[in-house]
């Protein structure tokens, strides 16, 4: 377990762990794409290859992705999204849709010829942490680890209501983990990790 003491970790039972990565991993996806990245000063634009977390919303394949992917100076290009693990995964394009003003996301569609279910991950929007309590995060671990998924458990530090609830976390978080979701204590998806 990443960040935590052994008694720490032990406040959420290890089958919710596993019923995390049986049932919700699959839903969780790795965004590959090339952002270009334009200097204000000189106008020069250069391109890198970056990555994140993608969580499937819908069968038809709608994704949530953190924000950062799209901001004033930079745009996302060639957008591949990596569904399953291992011998299992493939590789579609997606499209870039409209970034919500109000919050810091972003959503893709996956484009295919191929008639697809995909998995998809549904949230509770009735759950209500309180401060203290533990919650789950799942994340992309780095290209050292070849983006492998790995589960993270923190507690609320505060619980913010306005423009809208938001829960801070008592520790950092990874860059791999920000759009990842957020799971309660009894395993259900109820939210995602923002920045």
């Amino acid at each position: 377990i990443l960040g935590g003491s052994p008694t720490f970790a032990q406040s959420i039972d290890k089958s919710v762990y596993q019923k995390i990565d049986q049932d919700y991993m699959p839903a969780l996806c790795r965004i590959s794409y090339a952002t270009e990245v334009t200097n204000t000063s000189s106008g020069e634009t250069n391109r890198r290859a970056s990555y994140a977390m993608g969580i499937l919303v819908s069968k038809d394949g709608l994704l949530i992705v953190h924000g950062h992917m799209q901001v004033e100076n930079r745009s996302p290009k060639k957008i591949k999204v990596t569904v399953g693990t291992g011998d299992d995964e493939k590789e579609y394009d997606a499209e870039l849709l409209k970034k919500p003003d109000d919050i810091n996301v972003v959503f893709l569609r996956i484009t295919t010829e191929e008639e697809v279910t995909f998995p998809y991950l549904t949230f509770d929007t009735t759950a209500k942490l309180e401060l203290g309590d533990p919650f789950l995060t799942v994340g992309l671990l780095n290209q050292n680890f070849d983006y492998a998924r790995t589960i993270q458990m923190h507690r609320v530090g505060a619980v913010l209501t306005d423009p809208r609830l938001t829960y801070a976390v008592d520790s950092s978080i990874a860059f791999g983990f920000i759009g990842g979701p957020v799971f309660n204590a009894k395993g259900k998806a109820i939210g995602v990790i923002g920045f």
